[in-house]
């Protein structure tokens, strides 16, 4: 991990620098899709609650646009770490210095929708198969838990092959009963198909097949540390092989702007999926009162590959990550510019 910092007067040349005419990618949340990315699902069952169910879980719920019936293949990708003897971790501090490894867990289903439909579960329990007044295959409950890591799902065609009809659209709530009852809500992160994709399950995200992956994402948030705020930003790397079942790794670099336009930097390495705050990034570096002010702009950037991104506030205690906090807020960040070269595989259907 790298940290830097930018005086004043670098730090609006960078600005300048930054905001710079590119083209915008059409990734984001606002059109239906031929991919759709949930990058945060959290599902964990430790602790007391007053509600019932888990301490934590995610309803999630896909809808078909069209007026044609579709397909789509999804997979859930299992992010959760653990020590070496099991309990579940965020760094190698959580282990006493010994390995805070990742799972990589990695679960797919099919889901058939007829004109206009939606579907929604809870990812903790799955979705029994529907007969009437139509079929729709079943969709399995998560296994070992916790789970904390993403969901994406692929409009295919009725031999399993990527089409981009740019049907799908959905949405995530984050339920959080750790300290009351708290509900977080997102839209799926939506990539365009543009072209036909070939007789393969390769989508090159290269503008051609499919749109390009945004190249750089902009949160503006309040400091961590200040009137009880903390923010979080689950990533996923564009590029994902599900059929070999290879994480692919980048490194992030967040550069951080307070309102006095003076810069912070720090690069962080993400393996297929990660939810970071400023103190895995450099505990007390991005906190009040080191920034020198209460509100930031943060801008996320790799030169290894584009990655998607959700934002998460916590509002409330300032222990927020051991899930004390009253209340909290998803949002999806602004995405600009467009990076090339990006590419998901999924495995036949036969």
């Amino acid at each position: 991990m790298r940290v830097t910092y930018w005086p004043q007067v670098v730090a609006g040349v960078f600005l300048t620098t930054g905001v710079a005419s590119t083209a915008i990618a059409e990734v984001g949340a606002m059109k239906p899709a031929s991919v759709i990315v949930f990058p945060k699902v959290v599902a964990r069952d430790s602790g007391p609650t007053n509600w019932g169910g888990l301490v934590q879980d995610t309803f999630v719920q896909i809808s078909n646009t069209g007026n044609m019936a579709v397909s789509a293949h999804c997979f859930f990708v299992n992010g959760a770490k653990s020590c070496p003897w099991g309990d579940e971790c965020a760094s190698d501090l959580d282990c006493d210095y010994e390995p805070c490894t990742a799972q990589w867990q990695l679960m797919d289903f099919y889901v058939d929708l007829t004109p206009r439909q939606p579907i929604s579960w809870v990812v903790s329990q799955g979705r029994p198969e529907v007969y009437e007044p139509f079929y729709t295959p079943p969709i399995p409950q998560l296994g070992l838990l916790p789970f904390t890591g993403e969901l994406l799902c692929v409009q295919v065609d009725a031999d399993g092959l990527p089409i981009p009809g740019n049907s799908l659209t959905g949405e995530a709530t984050l339920v959080d009963q750790r300290n009351g009852y708290d509900v977080a809500k997102y839209s799926a992160v939506g990539i365009l198909g543009i072209d036909f994709v070939g007789i393969d399950g390769v989508l090159d995200l290269d503008g051609i097949e499919y749109d390009p992956c945004p190249s750089r994402w902009t949160v503006n948030h309040s400091v961590m540390g200040a009137a009880e705020v903390a923010t979080s930003f689950a990533i996923v790397p564009c590029t994902q092989n599900f059929e070999t079942q290879a994480p692919q790794t980048l490194n992030v670099n967040f550069r951080v702007t307070n309102e006095f336009e003076q810069m912070l930097s720090a690069t962080k390495s993400v393996t297929c999926w990660d939810d970071l705050s400023f103190k895995d990034l450099a505990p007390g570096f991005f906190e009040w009162p080191s920034v020198g002010s209460f509100h930031l702009q943060t801008r996320m950037t790799s030169v290894d590959g584009g990655f998607l991104v959700i934002a998460q506030e916590f509002h409330g205690l300032w222990e927020w990550e051991w899930g004390m906090h009253t209340a909290s807020a998803a949002a999806n960040a602004h995405p600009d510019g467009s990076t090339y070269g990006d590419r998901i595989t999924i495995p036949p259907l036969w």
